[in-house]
């Protein structure tokens, strides 16, 4: 038996067992003539038909999903939820066909609001979802899921555009009520995107956060929440499985480290103290030494470009031979790329000096008001005063190490 399309054999159970049945009453062996087979295997048949059994099986189940997705495509094209119902929403049938027609808010819809505030606030889902277990508990008596959040703050069928994988309607659907305006589904998408390029933080931004550092690998260090207190460890060792790096841990307790922030401003809140310790931080011959390197390395990036064009007018008045000139013109190019480089870094460099006046002052006011923002300010706005002051502590050995200026 030669069988052209062997797809066929296995279209359904009849055909398959009536083959089957056939190769044993004639003794017959059913193989592929690609594949290698030995004579004398009865058994090979009964496996090539389940084969062709599984192939079509697995036929099927693409084609009901395929069918399933385009139902749920089209249910969005009418403008219907595609698959289950979010939170807050309740579907309005008809009686007499049982056919969604629309759909309504329920009382649910007003913990779906606190969330969005929460949100929009810059709280993590832990947070909220701790927050939630505090003010909105569930009516089970069940705590709130960490995804479940987290799918109420993507979805965006509270803004009335229901979607089902990639694809979204480019209107909002009239059935649906949204719970969120346009101005607030923007802002819902600006945060969405500010998570998902800022850093990972498990319970949020801290007071320490962007000022303490690994003093071995010079990496920033996580803050986490273990037995009702805040510490900070190394992102390298945080990372450890993930990266295959590893760091000595640094475990630190953050009201520690704050502890030795508080003191160490307390010491400078004197004019002379504050003075000393600029200077220490940064020495006039730092911009001196800056400023000459900076000139040296302009003087070879024009010096290479006068050599480079020197050689193309050479190669142009056939004083030197194609070959000899794409290999000094090729050294040339590298070198340069190389000199405009390191031009760019001590630019940088050299950029990023701090303003001692100015930095002199951000850090005496920072000083003699750093107990009182402990107690009045949120976490995030201490971040951003003690990175303006300069201030830039490193652990190591699950100690304080330096504190600087």
């Amino acid at each position: 038996m030669w069988t052209l399309d062997i797809d066929r054999l296995g279209r359904d159970p009849a055909l398959s067992n009536q083959v089957l049945s056939l190769i044993e009453k004639n003794g017959a062996e059913v193989y592929i003539s690609t594949a290698p087979h030995t004579p004398g295997q009865k058994t090979i048949g009964h496996r090539y038909i389940s084969a062709i059994q599984s192939v079509r099986a697995a036929e099927d189940q693409a084609l009901r999903v395929r069918r399933y997705r385009q139902g749920m495509r089209s249910r969005i094209a009418r403008g219907l939820i595609a698959s289950n119902l979010p939170r807050g929403y309740h579907a309005i049938r008809d009686p007499h066909t049982g056919a969604v027609t629309s759909y309504q808010f329920t009382p649910e819809i007003q913990t779906i609001q606190y969330i969005t505030r929460q949100f929009l606030a810059g709280h993590s889902y832990s947070e909220i979802r701790r927050r939630l277990n505090t003010h909105h508990p569930l009516p089970n008596g069940r705590p709130w899921s960490y995804n479940t959040i987290r799918n109420i703050c993507l979805n965006d069928t509270y803004a009335g555009y229901p979607s089902f994988a990639q694809h979204k309607p480019e209107q909002p659907s009239p059935l649906i009520p949204p719970l969120w305006d346009k101005d607030t589904h923007a802002a819902i998408i600006h945060e969405r995107q500010r998570r998902s390029r800022g850093p990972y933080h498990r319970r949020g931004s801290g007071p320490l956060t962007g000022v303490i550092y690994c003093h071995r690998c010079a990496r920033p260090m996580t803050r986490f929440y273990c037995h009702n207190r805040y510490y900070l460890r190394c992102t390298t060792h945080a990372h450890a499985k993930q990266t295959s790096k590893t760091c000595h841990p640094n475990l630190l307790r953050e009201s520690a480290a704050i502890a030795a922030l508080t003191q160490h401003l307390h010491t400078l809140t004197t004019p002379a103290a504050l003075d000393a310790a600029l200077t220490q931080l940064q020495h006039p011959a730092d911009h001196q030494r800056l400023t000459l390197e900076l000139q040296r390395t302009a003087a070879i990036v024009q010096d290479l470009i006068t050599q480079r064009r020197t050689i193309a007018l050479d190669r142009a008045a056939r004083k030197m031979t194609a070959d000899i000139y794409h290999h000094t013109d090729t050294t040339l190019q590298s070198q340069l790329t190389a000199a405009e480089s390191r031009h760019a870094e001590l630019t940088r460099a050299l950029q990023s000096l701090p303003d001692l006046a100015q930095q002199k002052k951000a850090l005496a006011s920072l000083a003699s008001a750093f107990p009182q923002l402990l107690q009045q300010a949120e976490p995030a706005e201490i971040s951003t005063l003690l990175q303006t002051a300069g201030i830039r502590i490193t652990c190591d050995s699950n100690h304080i190490h330096t504190i600087t200026p």
